[in-house]
């Protein structure tokens, strides 16, 4: 989504950054297989780069990696935190310690507005992993849609849920919308429970043409 609004707002992402775990198998963050990454931005038409690093490293490694970014012509760093005072800080100070920009366009709007944005322009996106003390397995594999934006509405009766999942409630994958080239279809998955999350291993996928 933020991506989404940069483009809106005239500007071109160009590359995309992540980090990833030491064996290249995993992004580092949210443990989403390198492979799959790499189908979105085949899906996207965009350049991928993967930065493996280790958490003692990962500051030092990550300034690297946007210090390469300035070198190759590029401007700014496009990120999408909306709430979190830590994570811009963050973000700022990493971008702007290699001269970069940090844009956050989704920076303090409305969750539940923009998450009802995302689905009214066509986005989907996947849910593959929720925490369990918030959500039943049930909602693993299953389109980010407005069901789902609903049943945000009315957990929030009871419980402080953020609607985007910001504080980690639930964390998705996007296959396919108005910036995406081509899809990814996932054609093996399961669901599993591990620790505190219910998770949805994407055992395989692929890019096809848009319907």
């Amino acid at each position: 989504m933020a991506m989404h609004y940069a483009n809106a707002q005239g500007l071109q992402p160009v590359k995309l950054l992540t980090t990833i775990t030491e064996d290249s198998l995993n992004s580092r963050g949210h443990g989403i297989s390198v492979d799959l990454l790499a189908l979105q931005a085949q899906a996207l038409d965009m350049p991928f780069l993967h930065v493996p690093t280790s958490w003692d490293e990962y500051e030092a490694n990550y300034k690297n990696a946007i210090g390469q970014l300035k070198k190759d012509g590029i401007e700014a760093g496009i990120f999408g935190d909306i709430c979190f005072n830590a994570h811009r800080e963050w973000v700022e100070n990493v971008c702007h310690a290699r001269g970069l920009q940090a844009l956050l366009p989704l920076w303090g709007k409305d969750e539940t507005e923009l998450l009802k944005e995302f689905i009214d322009l066509g986005y989907e996106s996947v849910i593959i992993a929720a925490k369990d003390n918030v959500f039943v397995s049930g909602v693993i594999g299953k389109k980010l849609d407005m069901d789902f934006l609903n049943s945000i509405v009315e957990l929030n009766r009871v419980k402080s849920v953020s609607p985007c999942g910001e504080a980690g409630e639930y964390h998705t994958i996007v296959v396919d919308g108005p910036l995406f080239k081509k899809r990814i279809e996932i054609v093996e998955a399961y669901a599993e429970h591990r620790g505190d999350h219910w998770y949805y291993n994407i055992a395989g996928a692929r890019v096809i043409e848009k319907k």
